[in-house]
């Protein structure tokens, strides 16, 4: 079994809000590009317009392809990111970004049951609209309250007592929690529940 430790990589990835102003300049610069290339072919100029037809078709692609890679990070966060498989790095600081396109975000599945059921939410007095939580796919570094219920334990002389524990905790290395285990607010429960024990 070969099990690595993944050491924490912080990126600092390039300003959203200047990466989504040159895409869409890029894109009219496509969209310019096709328009002249037509209007050079039906000039005569074939070769130009040709090459601009192309220029404005792969332009196109290109930046659609780029707008893919603008991620936020909201404020006590973390977006762990992948590329191919691999670690690519981690987004700790609040804020717009641009990041490889082809980078995803990896965030642990939580196999408890409240994440499916609905949550009823008052509008007003009279109406109640149900709602299914949203998993986002980052790192919470807000501090938690785990409270792990009353258990029935034995004491040194064997006596039942009936314990209960209540964790605060919160995370701070969200490249571990999330490729050091499966899931790590269930790990978080069973440790807390085996520590009582």
């Amino acid at each position: 079994m070969n099990n690595k430790h993944v050491m924490e990589k912080e990126l600092r990835p390039m300003n959203g809000i200047l990466a989504l102003l040159l895409w869409i300049i890029g894109e009219v610069v496509a969209t310019v590009a096709f328009v002249g290339g037509i209007l050079c072919i039906e000039e005569g100029i074939a070769a130009l317009g040709i090459l601009l037809f192309i220029s404005g078709i792969v332009g196109w692609i290109v930046f659609s392809v780029l707008f893919g890679g603008l991620r936020t990070v909201c404020p006590n966060e973390a977006r762990v990111l992948t590329l191919f498989g691999k670690y690519y790095g981690t987004i700790k600081t609040a804020g717009f970004y641009f990041v490889n396109p082809f980078s995803v975000s990896v965030c642990p599945k939580s196999n408890t049951p409240n994440n499916d059921t609905p949550i009823k939410v008052s509008v007003n007095e009279r109406q109640q609209v149900t709602a299914k939580p949203v998993i986002r796919p980052t790192v919470s570094l807000n501090t938690q309250t785990l409270e792990n219920g009353k258990q029935k334990v034995n004491d040194v002389l064997g006596n039942p007592i009936v314990i209960g524990a209540i964790v605060i905790w919160r995370v701070e290395n969200p490249t571990e929690a999330v490729f050091a285990v499966e899931n790590y607010k269930e790990y978080l429960s069973i440790q807390t529940d085996s520590i009582i024990r």
